[in-house]
């Protein structure tokens, strides 16, 4: 991390994206499992409107935050025991998880019905609550609020990057739709490659911000 370097007045996205491929290339196998399990609760919309709810809302976070604290071992130890981290973990993933979901989505949601700008702009204050309750082990409000905090100054760039996680996400799932001739649990998969990505670069810019 020593040798990273970034913008002296604002944050580096270019060395964000490209570190974040360097390690998702190196911890592919490691991580990609998470981003699977992080794809799996929305598929509950299919069957019913209220099992989505209850599957997002009970286990979106517990996976995020097992594939955030999977990113951020992943980096920091040659041969991580990720299997014992999570499962040691669970309880705290498993509440803070839920917590930050049930403080989050409400608004996500209340924002892609208001012409999804304001969803993109919600989502960029709260980038960083993961990562804040992975690394400090904060409580999920008070991640909440400190990635609110933390994000002061960078509102522009945080919103471009949450707005390229909406729009990679909108094209997986439009072109996948279409390949697998309307089968919605399948073109919601290719999101699982890329939602460990985007965490990695969050992951990048999280330590920027550490760093000023």
């Amino acid at each position: 991390m020593d040798e990273r370097t970034t913008a002296r007045d604002g944050l580096d996205l270019s060395g964000a994206f490209d570190q974040a491929w360097i390690q998702y290339r190196a911890n592919f196998w490691k991580v990609l499992p998470f981003g699977i399990l992080a794809v799996l609760p929305p598929l509950g919309f299919l069957h019913s409107i209220p099992l989505g709810i209850v599957l997002v809302f009970a286990l979106e976070g517990l996976f995020l935050m097992m594939l955030v604290d999977t990113i951020r071992l992943a980096d920091r130890e040659e041969n991580p025991d990720i299997v014992k981290r999570n499962f040691g973990r669970i309880w705290h993933n498993l509440k803070n998880g839920a917590v930050i979901s049930l403080f989050v989505l409400p608004l996500l949601l209340i924002g892609f019905v208001a012409l999804i700008l304001p969803s993109i702009l919600f989502f960029s204050l709260f980038l960083f609550s993961f990562g804040h309750a992975t690394a400090r082990d904060k409580f999920g409000i008070d991640a909440c609020m400190e990635s609110y905090r933390g994000g002061k100054g960078y509102r522009l760039p945080l919103f471009l990057v949450a707005f390229l996680l909406y729009l990679l996400i909108a094209l997986l799932f439009i072109a996948s739709y279409q390949l697998t001739g309307g089968a919605g649990w399948l073109a919601a998969l290719p999101a699982a490659f890329a939602l460990p990505y985007f965490y990695m670069v969050v992951e990048e810019l999280y330590e920027q911000l550490e760093q000023k």
